[in-house]
C-alpha cells in the first residue's frame, strides 16, 4: 500500500513508459491545457477493477478476518 500510491519517485526514475506505476500512467492521461475526463475514468476503472474481484473473490475470508479480531471475551 506505501508504494501504490507512489507518484513523484517513479516519475522521477522511470524513463519507459511501460514501467510507469498506476499513478503515473494516470497522469499521462492529462494534458497541459485539456483534461480528457472520460479517458482518466476509464484508466481509473481498469486500474482497480482487479482489487475489487480480489475482494469479491475473498470476501468472506476478509470479513470472517475483521469479525475474528473484534469478539471480546
Amino acid at each position: 500500500m506505501a508504494q501504490w500510491n507512489s507518484f513523484i519517485w517513479p516519475l522521477l526514475m522511470l524513463n519507459s513508459e511501460d514501467k510507469y506505476t498506476v499513478p503515473v500512467a494516470l497522469n499521462t492521461l492529462t494534458g497541459l491545457s485539456r483534461i480528457d475526463y472520460s479517458g482518466l475514468m476509464l484508466g481509473s476503472l481498469l486500474a482497480t477493477l482487479p482489487l475489487m474481484a480480489l475482494f469479491l473473490l475473498f470476501q468472506r475470508q476478509f470479513v470472517a478476518g475483521l469479525l475474528d479480531g473484534a469478539v471480546k471475551g
